[in-house]
């Protein structure tokens, strides 16, 4: 059995000169300051999630609450190659039965519903299905509502 060895630290207490008067410390950040700091976790939340989908290998495209593209990966865009592209910052199909397919597909992930499609890329058919993103935090805060996985 290994044996475990004790360390002792010894914090030396300086003496303080009780007829000088105590400096302020930093007040805690106010209410609006932390509420400030929404924004910037929720796209810190967002691009976790990008970057989690991209080690794993999967094509993801990010999707915000007006079905906006948030991040869409290189590995998605090379899957799409031929079969949908971003116009205006959304995703298209260049069929239109696709097209109205992809619009319904993502209008259901935003309203909760996971859905699927199959469409013909310059590399041969492919999958894409679109999730809800789960709401982690306020709503109203959170920018990432749905993604989309390409396989």
């Amino acid at each position: 059995m290994a044996s475990v060895k004790h360390q002792v630290f010894h914090v030396q207490v300086a003496r303080t000169d009780v007829s000088q008067p105590v400096q302020d410390t930093p007040a805690a950040p106010s209410v609006a300051s932390s509420a400030a700091l929404g924004p910037l976790m929720a796209g810190a939340w967002a691009r976790g999630v990008a970057d989690t989908l991209d080690m794993l290998g999967q094509g993801a495209v990010l999707l915000d609450a007006g079905g906006g593209v948030l991040f869409a990966s290189p590995l998605a865009l090379q899957r799409l190659e031929g079969a949908l592209g971003l116009v205006s910052g959304h995703l298209v199909a260049r069929e239109p039965a696709d097209n109205m397919i992809l619009q319904e597909m993502i209008s259901g992930a935003l309203a909760g519903q996971p859905g699927e499609m199959s469409c013909q890329s310059d590399f041969g058919r492919r999958r894409v299905r679109a999730l809800p993103a789960r709401q982690v935090q306020d709503p109203q805060m959170q920018l990432l509502k749905a993604f989309l996985i390409i396989e």
